[in-house]
């Protein structure tokens, strides 16, 4: 008979494949997206790339703060400070194209900030270690995360920018098809980690899905501030409204499960793109007729 532990590893090995292929696919995806020579065009005009990579690390701190104001889970905070660092998700330029916003600055910065990942997280999950509390009971070496997120995020990204300039019939054809596989990929991953711990899930799902709905509209507010703080044009504004509380959540998921072998800190994640899913769908219905309206 197959005991609870054995099933409980064939759960974890089972979401950790699912999720890993998932994220090399849609890492790949995001450097689909942009060519080099596009990606050296918009590095000519900085300030509006610049002002995103703040807004987006603008994220952490609004995290670290509301999970020290609040009196969360354990395992809830952890999921909460584990996405606050991933890179943005690819899904953010789905955002910012209904919204109308600056889609080449929302594809720019998920790139940028996947390949700036497999650094700054080592770095981030460092700086975790020195806050009071150490909500991660446990040491990773960042040697070893720094290896793993390289071959998990910079490598796929640069691979997909190499095959969209080198094989570009390639890329109009099967573009779309891989966006789409990879989201279906990240729902069906997130249903089954919660089918896997559903009594974990069902336990914490109030206070969880207030967490994401909360730290998603802050986001979305420290976006749009910090836009106006150095004076974008609007739709460079709209654009960091909509992506700057968007993450990864593949990665995230990923991380958790494969490195932290935590597979209850991946609940967060799954919740958070549940709950932002109709939240930033419906902000930027409004925003492009807002848009639409002014230029009218």
């Amino acid at each position: 008979m197959i005991s609870r532990h054995e099933v409980a590893v064939e759960q974890s090995q089972i979401i950790s494949l699912g999720i890993n292929a998932i994220v090399l696919v849609t890492m790949v995806i995001v450097g689909l997206d942009v060519t080099l020579s596009e990606f050296r065009d918009l590095l000519k005009q900085p300030k509006p790339i610049l002002t995103g990579l703040i807004s987006l690390t603008l994220f952490v701190p609004i995290s670290i703060t509301f999970v020290h104001l609040t009196d969360l889970p354990a395992h809830l905070e952890a999921g909460i400070l584990l996405l606050a660092i991933c890179p943005t998700g690819s899904i953010a330029n789905v955002y910012a194209s209904v919204g109308q916003a600056n889609l080449a600055l929302s594809i720019t910065l998920a790139i940028a900030t996947g390949l700036l990942a497999f650094i700054t997280m080592p770095l981030w999950i460092a700086f975790y270690g020195t806050l009071p509390g150490d909500v991660f009971e446990f040491q990773v070496p960042a040697s070893m995360l720094f290896t793993r997120l390289f071959f998990v995020l910079a490598l796929p990204i640069a691979l997909g920018m190499w095959v969209r300039s080198t094989f570009p019939a390639f890329e109009r054809r099967f573009h779309q098809l891989l966006k789409r596989i990879a989201l279906v990929g990240v729902v069906t991953l997130g249903g089954y980690i919660i089918f896997s711990d559903g009594k974990g899930f069902s336990d914490g799902f109030v206070p969880t899905v207030l967490s994401a709905t909360v730290l998603t509209v802050l986001g979305m507010a420290g976006g749009f501030l910090i836009a106006l703080l150095f004076r974008l044009e609007r739709r460079d504004s709209i654009t960091l409204l909509l992506i700057s509380p968007v993450k990864n959540f593949g990665v995230a998921i990923a991380i958790a499960v494969s490195i932290l072998h935590q597979t209850e800190f991946a609940l967060f994640a799954t919740t958070m793109f549940m709950a932002q899913l109709p939240l930033l769908l419906g902000a930027a219905l409004l925003l492009r007729r807002f848009v639409k309206e002014a230029e009218a």
